[in-house]
């Protein structure tokens, strides 16, 4: 989990900012111009909070299933290489 926060706030959340935007106007424009105004639109809508929530908590589960490492802080069990991702 440290590891994904980590890149959410280096990144500034720009990658996932992308991918909900993207989702959002895909599934709730049915026209060209719907999608690029749901795209356009700053609030965000139910897709993109599905699509968000799915992304972060697969990273995490991913991240989680590397295993074990030489590299735990103060003697932590957890996501072991994740930590430097």
């Amino acid at each position: 989990a440290s590891s994904s926060a980590a890149t959410l706030w280096l990144t500034g959340c720009f990658h996932e900012d992308g991918l909900c935007d993207t989702i959002d106007a895909f599934g709730g424009g049915w026209t060209k111009s719907q999608i690029l105004r749901i795209m356009k639109d700053s609030r965000c809508g139910s897709y993109a909070v599905m699509a968000g929530s799915l992304w972060a908590m697969t990273k995490v589960a991913l991240l989680g299933s590397l295993g074990s490492s030489r590299w735990l802080p103060a003697g932590s069990s957890g996501a072991g290489p994740a930590l430097l991702v």
